[in-house]
């Protein structure tokens, strides 16, 4: 399996529809119920929704290539993206991360230090290949060289285990609603690890999403 990793494009996002439904629905559907897994993916998602979600923010896909010196992709394998602003029910654990003591209202400065990583998928016929984690390595790398020191996300139970291998760690069980079905969520993070000094853009960061 040969894949690569490019920019996101609109032009894929019908697979990318199909890829979230599908892998929900099949990789997911063992530890939810089909209610929760229809809540999580909706089958009626309109395909336009991904660009909505994808365009403004800092978002890669790992693209199947029809042979190893072929320059034709034939298939979407998983695609994540990150975003410079934190949802509100994370921005209360954004001190406990960068290790400041807790505030009721998170210091601004301290929020533009955290990326949250809005999406991370990974198509349900290509898991335990190496796509997930090189699409997050991706993510933190480009972060880090921008002056972001941490990201945080929610992670559903059935990814603590990726996650946990990645270096996160659970900063609070945190249960968060699809549509009508709760779905247990755990607040993860990571501190990123430093780029080289000259490679750092920390003031041009934030203008790029």
């Amino acid at each position: 399996m040969v894949f690569e990793l490019k920019p996101y494009t609109t032009e894929f996002n019908e697979q990318i529809n199909d890829l979230v439904y599908h892998t929900v629905h099949t990789i997911c559907g063992q530890f939810y119920t089909p209610e929760q897994c229809e809540a999580w993916a909706p089958k009626s998602t309109n395909k336009a929704v991904w660009t909505d979600r994808l365009e403004d923010n800092y978002s890669i896909m790992a693209l199947l290539k029809k042979k190893p010196t072929s320059h034709t992709y034939v298939l979407v394998c998983g695609f994540a993206s990150i975003s410079a602003e934190v949802p509100v029910y994370l921005q209360g654990f954004v001190e406990d991360l960068l290790g400041f003591p807790r505030a009721e209202v998170p210091n601004p400065e301290h929020l533009s230090l955290v990326c949250n990583l809005t999406y991370l998928y990974v198509g349900y016929f290509c898991q335990r290949v190496g796509v997930g984690s090189l699409m997050l390595t991706e993510l933190e790398e480009h972060a880090a060289k921008e002056g972001v020191r941490a990201f945080i996300t929610a992670v559903p139970s059935v990814a603590l285990e990726f996650f946990s291998a990645q270096g996160y760690h659970k900063l609070q069980a945190s249960p968060v609603e699809a549509l009508s079905q709760n779905i247990p969520h755990y607040v993860m993070g990571k501190i990123l690890p430093p780029p080289p000094p000259e490679k750092v853009k920390r003031s041009r960061y934030r203008d790029q999403y």
